[in-house]
């Protein structure tokens, strides 16, 4: 959703959800069959802040973006449980275009270089076993996405 606060100024909040369970079942040479059992939930939030500019029917923007994603993934294979959770915040600039194929709807493109830190942190339980790892980063990424917006 994009918000004009001027001609020439837009802020774009982001919000996003992702959930799915997934079961897998192997059989292995017409032996017993293992199952093991996926479940992931996360969640996107994000602002980002553009200078904008329109030229006939394509308006061009430049700004940046700060965003803040969370998931957390449990899968379950026969008696182990594993159970790893991944934190990003990530911001950098970004630049893009919409083409206006009539008034309130348009498709176009975003490029973005972003700085992430993240941290990810990997739990297994089995029977009476625990083990934990926790493991952090830094990276530079390069992000590209197609769209389509409706504008009420």
């Amino acid at each position: 959703m994009s918000i004009n606060i001027t001609q020439h100024f837009r802020l774009e909040p982001e919000a996003g959800l992702i959930w799915f369970k997934l079961k897998i079942e192997e059989n292995e040479d017409n032996e017993e069959i293992d199952e093991e059992e996926q479940t992931t939930l996360g969640y996107s939030i994000g602002l980002g802040a553009f200078w904008m500019f329109q030229r006939e029917k394509v308006s061009f923007y430049l700004g940046g973006r700060i965003m803040h994603d969370k998931a957390e993934f449990e899968r379950i294979y026969i008696d182990d449980t594993m159970t790893d959770t991944f934190i990003a915040f990530k911001f950098g600039p970004s630049l893009g275009f919409e083409y206006f194929l009539v008034k309130n709807f348009s498709i176009g493109g975003e490029l973005s270089l972003q700085y992430a830190i993240s941290s990810y942190k990997y739990k297994i339980h089995y029977e009476s076993y625990e083990d934990e790892e926790d493991a952090k980063s830094d990276k530079v990424l390069f992000d590209t996405g197609l769209f389509v917006r409706v504008y009420l």
